[in-house]
């Protein structure tokens, strides 16, 4: 499956489309486009233009893309070519449940010994991902090495992100497989400041209580505790960017939760916090997080290797809020990234809302925070 990538900046739609045309070869067959949420086109110019391209086009909206070194947060598209056909497959109403993504998921398990190799782009906003993502790897089993992160926007308002040549559209997730062997290796890089303490009641991402206490209120007290900040609830972001939550977890990093809002004493997370869980505040320094994303890209390496095939890309998906935290330091992680892949490979990729990802064919998992590096 060969590919070529290459990434367009512009704020005038017609200007955009137009240069990618003239970008395409003869030979493409499929596109993957990953769009800026934050963009000035009109969304209804766009729909019109996917549902005429007459090859197979998939893609989403996300809080940022990425191509090499740079990242890009506003007008841009970053487009991966391929001479074959692309498979894709469209989970529509993840908010109807579990029953209804069974359904829908059933029957794509791959018939040859490489399994099913993925990309998954889901609304980052949708309920049920967790349903989503339990699903998936209940009917594809240790067959199953995926990766993928959420669409969406950081105004946190759920809309059409994801899209086929069928339309944009909500509430979905869009399975992109590929014919050779998947390596994935995710690292997140935040430490242990303060806990544990005992998840007493929640409901789904919400989480309502910490040891029979106010959520916000516990949340509160150990970062005005740890010193470094004081958390404001009327600009509750500003500061929770930088302390996570943390799942413990057995032999494996914390499973990160990211607080992005409040609801009455209760914290809004970006995935579910089971009752009963143990969970920790989290704390991020630079240079570990950074090393974390080199990590990240070794393992991949390492994993690839062993497969003794040659990758011909490498897909990063990258928690936006991690941009957020290391702000001007982020341009080292992506360097850090780069510099860590063979010399022939370039880095693309998107600034997701939750990020999705397996390692050596591991349960699949809905991600907070965290580096997702992905070879193929």
């Amino acid at each position: 499956m060969h590919t070529h990538c290459f990434v367009i900046e512009s704020s005038d739609l017609a200007a955009l489309l137009a240069a990618l045309k003239s970008k395409l070869s003869e030979s493409t067959r499929g596109l993957i486009v990953l769009a800026t949420s934050d963009n000035s086109w009109s969304m209804a110019g766009f729909e019109e233009w996917i549902n005429q391209v007459d090859i197979p086009i998939a893609g989403g909206f996300f809080p940022g893309v990425i191509f090499g070194d740079q990242s890009f947060l506003k007008d841009a598209l970053v487009v991966m070519c391929y001479d074959d056909p692309i498979e894709t497959r469209i989970i529509s109403n993840l908010s109807a449940g579990e029953r209804a993504i069974e359904k829908q998921i059933s029957g794509i398990k791959p018939k040859d010994s490489e399994g099913c190799n993925a990309l998954i782009l889901i609304d980052g906003l949708s309920q049920n991902i967790e349903r989503f993502t339990d699903v998936f790897y209940r009917e594809l089993g240790e067959s199953a090495s995926v990766l993928g992160g959420g669409a969406g926007s950081l105004d946190f308002t759920q809309k059409p992100c994801i899209f086929t040549n069928e339309g944009i559209v909500a509430d979905a997730a869009l399975i992109i497989k590929f014919p050779k062997k998947l390596s994935v290796g995710i690292q997140h890089g935040w430490q242990v400041a303060a806990g544990p303490h005992l998840v007493t009641k929640s409901d789904g991402v919400i989480v309502e209580a910490l040891n029979y206490q106010s959520a916000v209120q516990v949340y509160q007290n150990e970062i005005d505790a740890y010193g470094a900040h004081t958390l404001d609830l009327d600009a509750f972001f500003d500061v929770a960017k930088g302390y996570p939550l943390g799942i413990e977890k057995l032999d494996a990093e914390t499973l990160i939760r990211d607080p992005i809002k409040t609801q009455n004493d209760a914290l809004v997370c970006v995935g579910e916090v089971p009752e009963n869980a143990m969970i920790y505040l989290l704390v991020g320094e630079h240079d570990k997080l950074i090393q974390a994303a080199r990590g990240a890209t070794q393992m991949a390496v390492e994993l690839n290797h062993q497969t003794a095939s040659k990758a011909e890309w490498c897909f990063t998906v990258d928690c936006i809020s991690r941009v957020l935290f290391l702000e001007e330091r982020f341009g080292e992680e992506l360097r850090a990234i780069s510099q860590s892949l063979p010399d022939h490979l370039t880095n693309v990729g998107i600034l997701s809302l939750g990020e999705i990802g397996n390692v050596r064919c591991g349960p699949i998992e809905w991600l907070n925070k965290t580096t997702v590096i992905g070879l193929i």
